[in-house]
């Protein structure tokens, strides 16, 4: 069976939020279950994922949702993934595979346990920093081709809903550099303050990656 254009941009939509709705049943279950108290912008959400919490609390509960949460998120995007790749009358789905694609690797290695080993911690660190790059460029992406798509081709007058689109493009491409900018300044200087700004940021770029995805309508897709 051949499916239209529009029944594939209204799955792709669905899937699409599904991630960001996934992701949050994951972290509120993930932080009830955590065997202390836990601070969301002052600690790393990868800490929900280890065996022991932060003051070596047994942590397996939190854990087991973890990945089950994020392996599924990244079967999502996988999904997502394929269908733009196979479904040639989408254009630019090449790009728009590409970072979904990114985004999937990343989720699966954040999934993994980041106080098991030296092996994991170092795939969970990665994992979570392809998944929140592969989800903000995939967002600036789509609200990008949205601008083009709107208002590239024609003249048209400079309405309040131009500088809204304009406003959500610039503002992801800000909080990109954001996130690159205060990944590598903690890495090379790694103090307290570093580190909390690195928290800090991580949690904005969720929390507006998430808003930016219940914006997507179809035609973004």
């Amino acid at each position: 069976m051949i499916y239209s254009d529009e029944r594939i941009r209204r799955v792709l939509r669905l899937l699409v939020w599904l991630i960001p709705i996934i992701l949050l049943l994951t972290f509120t279950a993930a932080i009830i279950f955590y065997p202390e108290p836990y601070y969301p912008f002052f600690e790393y959400i990868s800490m929900l994922s280890g065996f022991y919490s932060e003051n070596g609390y047994v942590n397996i509960t939190s854990s087991i949702i973890m990945i089950i949460g994020l392996c599924f998120c990244s079967i999502i995007s996988s999904v997502i993934s394929v269908l733009y790749f196979i479904k040639k009358s989408i254009r630019y789905r090449f790009t728009k595979a590409t970072y979904f694609t990114l985004l999937a690797i990343g989720l699966i290695g954040s999934s993994f346990p980041v106080d098991y080993n030296s092996v994991f911690a170092l795939l969970n660190k990665g994992g979570w920093f392809l998944f929140l790059l592969g989800f903000s460029f995939s967002n600036f992406i789509i609200l990008f081709l949205r601008l083009a798509r709107r208002y590239g081709t024609r003249t048209f007058e400079k309405s309040p809903i131009f500088f809204i689109d304009l406003s959500f493009v610039i503002l992801m491409f800000l909080l990109i550099l954001w996130f690159l900018i205060s990944y590598f300044i903690d890495y090379f200087l790694a103090t307290i303050n570093t580190y909390l700004m690195r928290t800090f940021t991580e949690k904005i770029i969720l929390i507006c990656n998430f808003i930016f995805v219940f914006l997507l309508s179809i035609d973004d897709m």
